[in-house]
């Protein structure tokens, strides 16, 4: 008698398999690693090698900075936070990634936040960080008073690490000490049960599952030419099939309309009706507001709130992050 496997079963099977070399971090996580945020509890700390500090060592902050400086042109903001620091910038020195690393690491512990989001950017500019650089980037940041900053940088840690509990802990934490009443921009409940990969999934493993459902679905054809009335060999070929379909999609949704979100950066900022200072200032927005970008023109941003108004912010008084 024939063992017919259940799609769903295979499914399952495939996702478990590819997904085994995706969980595991370029950078290695503390021995103990501390519990996410609950109620009214502080940030938690840093998530990196030899980062022992705890959150009761060093105070949050309690309000972001009265100025915060203005969006530098680099996505990663390191000149600007070497400007903060008073120390001259080493973006063009060759840099060891993991001794600045370390060196970001006693930074934070020390208190000198501003140093520490300098290495981190350091860091990410060589190449060398993934989301837990970013999430540490975005700690720093918090406890720097740098509201902003902070979501923007737990936004693109979640982008590539969308399962990990301690970053969603943290982006939540920033975000209930912002002065919005604005959710920010998510898809419904509904999408995110039905499209679970496209939501729970990084860019990178979706890649990598796409990889090995397509490699998959040619074995399976192959085998079904040995085997043409192998019935397992059709259910396989069908949810590798599916595999390619769901994943390759999904992919190519993220290439080709990424979702883009501008956080303020500033205490406030005006929204105008057109790309001119001097044009109607139809609302104003808040350190820490997350809106959808719905253009981007010179340097200017369109964007749009959860009621549907739109209005142009300045491109200098936002963090532009690119989910996925």
């Amino acid at each position: 008698m024939r063992i017919r496997p259940q799609p769903h079963q295979l499914w399952a099977w495939l996702v478990l398999v590819a997904l085994s070399p995706a969980a595991a971090s370029p950078v290695p996580a503390n021995a103990g690693a501390q519990e996410p945020l609950r109620g009214d509890e502080e940030a938690i700390t840093l998530e990196v090698p030899s980062a022992s500090t705890s959150p009761a060592d060093s105070p949050a902050p309690t309000q972001p900075a009265a100025e915060p400086p203005a969006v530098p042109e680099s996505d990663a903001a390191a000149g600007a936070a070497g400007e903060e620091s008073g120390q001259p910038s080493s973006a063009g020195d060759e840099l060891d990634p993991a001794e600045t690393l370390v060196n970001a690491n006693r930074a934070y512990e020390a208190a000198q936040y501003t140093q520490a989001v300098e290495f981190y950017n350091q860091v990410l500019e060589a190449g060398a960080g993934d989301g837990r650089i970013f999430y540490n980037l975005g700690n720093a940041y918090l406890r720097n008073g740098q509201l902003g900053y902070a979501i923007a940088a737990y936004r693109r840690a979640a982008a590539l690490r969308p399962r990990d509990q301690e970053i969603a802990a943290n982006l939540a934490f920033a975000r209930k000490s912002t002065r919005n009443d604005l959710a920010p921009p998510t898809a419904s409940q509904l999408q995110q049960t039905l499209f679970f990969w496209h939501y729970r999934l990084s860019r990178s493993e979706l890649l990598r599952l796409l990889v090995l459902a397509n490699l998959a679905l040619w074995a399976f054809l192959a085998l079904r030419r040995l085997h043409p009335d192998s019935e397992v060999v059709r259910w396989l070929s069908m949810v590798a099939l599916i595999l390619v379909i769901a994943f390759g999609t999904s992919l190519a949704l993220r290439l080709a309309r990424p979702s883009r979100v501008a956080v303020v950066l500033p205490q406030e900022i005006a929204a105008h009706s057109g790309n001119d200072v001097q044009s109607v200032v139809r609302f104003k927005l808040q350190t820490g507001a997350e809106v959808r970008v719905v253009e981007a023109r010179g340097n200017w941003l369109r964007i749009e709130l959860p009621d549907g108004q739109q209005g142009w912010v300045e491109h200098q008084h936002a963090e532009v992050v690119v989910d996925g």
